[in-house]
C-alpha cells in the first residue's frame, strides 16, 4: 500500500484554458440539461429539507414524528434507485425520465387535491409526500447517464464540475426560495410551489430529449 508508484502525468496543452474548453463544450443541448440537473436537485432540495418543516408547521405534528416520517422519504428514495439500476437496461432512459416525472405529477396532483378539496392540514400528507422520493431519486442519475455517454472524455472533468455547480446552484436557490414560502406562512402552496417546478423541468425534459433525439441519430 505504501510502495512507489509511477503516474503518468497528462501533458498539458498550454494553448488551451478552461474559457476555451467551455466555449466549445457549450451548446443548446448541454445548456438545456444543466437547467434539468438545477430543476432535479431544486426539487429534491425542496423536499429533503424542508419536509420535516412543513410536517410539523403545518400539519401540527411534533418534531419526533415529523423527522420520523421524513425518513420515509429517504426510504422511498433508496428502494426508487435500487429499482432503476435493475430494470433501466429494459427501458429506454428517456422514457423511464419522463414515466417517472408524469408519476410525480400525479402524487402532486393529488396532494393538491386532499389540500384544497378536502382537509389542507390532512394526515394523509404524511403518506404521500415520501411516495414521491421513490419516482424522483431516479432522476438525477439517468439523465447524467444519458448526457455523460455522449460527451468525449477529454472534456469530462470541466463536464463533471458543471453539473457540480449547477447543482449547488439549485439547491441554494431552492433554499432561498423555500425560505421565504416558509417565513411568509405560505404553507398551504407547499405543494403548488412543488408542482410548479416539476411542470417546468418537465416541459425543459421534453425539449431536451427531443433535441437529443435529433442530435444522437447523426
Amino acid at each position: 500500500m505504501f510502495s512507489k508508484l509511477s503516474i503518468s502525468e497528462p501533458v498539458k496543452n498550454n494553448d488551451q484554458n478552461i474559457l476555451t474548453d467551455l466555449t466549445t463544450l457549450l451548446n443548446p443541448l448541454l445548456i438545456l440539461f444543466l437547467a434539468i440537473i438545477f430543476s432535479i436537485v431544486f426539487v429534491e432540495q425542496s423536499f429533503n429539507s424542508w419536509l420535516p418543516s412543513f410536517y410539523k408547521n403545518h400539519l401540527k405534528v411534533n418534531s419526533f414524528f415529523a423527522l420520523q416520517a421524513s425518513s420515509f422519504l429517504a426510504l422511498f428514495s433508496y428502494v426508487g434507485r435500487t429499482i432503476t439500476a435493475n430494470v433501466i437496461h429494459r427501458f429506454s432512459l428517456s422514457k423511464y425520465y419522463i414515466f417517472c416525472l408524469s408519476l410525480i405529477i400525479l402524487v402532486l396532483a393529488i396532494i393538491i387535491g386532499i389540500q384544497f378539496f378536502d382537509t389542507d392540514d390532512s394526515k394523509s400528507l404524511l403518506f404521500l409526500f415520501p411516495v414521491i422520493g421513490l419516482f424522483l431519486s431516479p432522476l438525477y442519475p439517468v439523465i447524467n447517464s444519458k448526457m455523460i455517454a455522449k460527451i468525449d472524455k477529454a472534456k469530462a472533468s470541466l463536464f463533471t464540475s458543471l453539473i457540480v455547480i449547477f447543482s449547488s446552484l439549485g439547491s441554494s436557490v431552492s433554499s432561498i426560495l423555500m425560505a421565504v414560502l416558509f417565513g411568509n406562512q405560505l404553507l398551504s402552496f407547499y405543494s403548488v410551489y412543488i408542482l410548479c417546478a416539476v411542470i417546468v423541468m418537465f416541459t425543459i425534459s421534453l425539449i431536451y430529449f427531443k433535441i437529443a433525439d435529433k442530435k444522437f441519430r447523426k
